[in-house]
């Protein structure tokens, strides 16, 4: 047996450090598998990201695109894609100036581009891009470079379709350029006042209405509504109605000019409200309304001068249409035994007429209406309310009246005249003394016999 104190150490130290390498693989061996392990971690939550981000980019309604210095297009996020009908295989690495930005805008925006690449910095643009089908949007872009591991070397660009917007603007100037022409060439006046009666604005021919030399003028001037009208009264009048209806109509009032002269205007016009309904003010337009009310209150004067002449006239006076009555005066009531107007008007000529002449009278002013011409002065047998007999002697005339044709009569009573003249040929055919036939009397007598004898012959 041999001695153990006889054995060589080195193999026994050969297999402690075989043990201790044998451990430190192993541990190696665990480190290497947690981080393999942090690897996998890493790239699961960096393409969790990634995936999380290209859902922002795609659900985003922005227009995003990148761009690399070279002008090819790396990346456009699905609501740009769907603007311009492309796929993302269509569109990566084409030339975005080429490709997608309207002929007209490409030189501005390729100095764009030069001044995001040279000097870093962020912008702001406007340009349009072009659909594959040819539609064209106006977009606003605002741009900056991206830098990648310390370089810079593509830019993103993320813009907003204001296509619609700036049509709405185009559109909103050419109304407010229309309706400043409006306001400006109008013939009526219009104005804008302040709930305190401060003029805010009016048009010239406001100030023109009112004498003054101009808008500013006038604006200069007045510094309240309520010291150009005649009656103050009627300012309150206008304002107790916008506050209660919101919109007047045809409002007329007096007003000064700048001279002192008095005119009358029409006012339409609107209260001007906040969204809590408080009324800041009212504006509208003004007429010039003078010239007719001096033509009504003239017309006025020359009815009340005619009504008076023929309620005061001598002669019976009365308007007929259709054959009635609708109007007569008070001597024309005298005349036929009638209190009230009452009681004649709407009823027929003919009550005024003795059986006698009555048909004849009837369709004389039938004809009359018609349009024709029958004598327009005779006389004829009337008739009383109490059945009396009266002559009367007429003279008639077509008129307009309310707009429509009538006929307008003067009855003059001749009763008086008819049974003078009736005397009169009394006299001439009697003797005074005896009261028998003279001569005339006789010689006029066999006349009437002889005419007679011949027709019954």
């Amino acid at each position: 047996m041999k001695d153990s104190s006889m054995i060589k150490p080195e193999p026994i130290e050969e297999i402690s450090a075989l043990k201790q390498r044998i451990k430190e693989l192993e541990q190696s061996e665990s480190d290497l598998k947690r981080a393999e392990e942090r690897l996998r971690e890493s790239r699961a939550k960096f393409h969790k990201e990634q995936r999380f981000n290209q859902l922002l980019l795609d659900t985003s309604p922005a227009l995003i695109v990148a761009i690399g210095f070279d002008g090819k297009t790396l990346m456009m996020n699905q609501a740009l894609l769907d603007v311009l009908e492309y796929t993302k295989g269509e569109i990566t690495g084409t030339d975005y100036l080429n490709t997608f930005v309207s002929e007209e805008d490409r030189g501005t925006l390729a100095v764009v581009f030069q001044e995001i690449i040279k000097e870093g910095r962020a912008t702001i643009n406007e340009n349009r891009i072009r659909s594959k089908s040819g539609r064209t949007y106006l977009v606003e872009w605002h741009g900056q470079t991206v830098n990648t591991e310390g370089d810079s070397n593509f830019f993103v660009g993320v813009g907003t379709d204001v296509t619609e917007r700036r049509q709405t603007e185009v559109a909103l100037k050419k109304s407010e350029e229309k309706y400043r022409s409006i306001f400006e060439n109008a013939v009526e006046g219009i104005f804008q006042v302040a709930r305190d009666g401060r003029f805010i604005s009016v048009n010239p021919a406001m100030a023109h209405i009112h004498g003054y030399e101009s808008a500013e003028d006038m604006l200069s001037t007045i510094t309240s509504a309520g010291q150009l009208y005649v009656d103050a009264t009627e300012r309150t009048k206008l304002l107790d109605l916008f506050e209660k209806l919101g919109i007047v109509h045809n409002f007329e009032a007096q007003f000064y000019r700048k001279d002192g002269a008095i005119i009358w205007l029409s006012l339409n016009g609107r209260a001007v409200k906040d969204t809590a309904g408080n009324t800041l003010g009212h504006e509208g337009m003004a007429e010039d309304v003078t010239l007719r009310k001096n033509a009504e209150q003239r017309l006025l004067e020359s009815e009340e001068r005619y009504r008076t002449a023929i309620e005061y006239s001598n002669d019976g006076v009365s308007l007929v249409r259709g054959g009635r009555l609708i109007y007569v005066n008070q001597k024309f009531l005298e005349i036929y035994g009638y209190y009230k107007a009452e009681e004649a008007l709407g009823k027929s000529i003919g009550i005024t007429i003795h059986p006698d002449d009555r048909q004849i009278v009837i369709e004389r002013n039938a004809k009359r209406e018609g349009g024709e011409h029958p004598p327009s002065t005779y006389e004829y047998k009337g008739i009383r309310k109490d059945g009396t007999i009266v002559y009367i002697e007429i003279s008639t005339a077509t008129i307009t009246f309310h707009g429509e044709p009538a006929t307008l009569t003067y009855h003059r009573d001749i009763t008086e005249r008819k049974q003078l003249e009736q005397k009169l040929q009394t006299i001439s055919i009697t003797d005074e003394l005896t009261g028998l036939y003279n001569r005339r009397g006789f010689f006029i007598l066999s006349q009437q016999q002889l005419k007679l004898a011949k027709r019954t012959v």
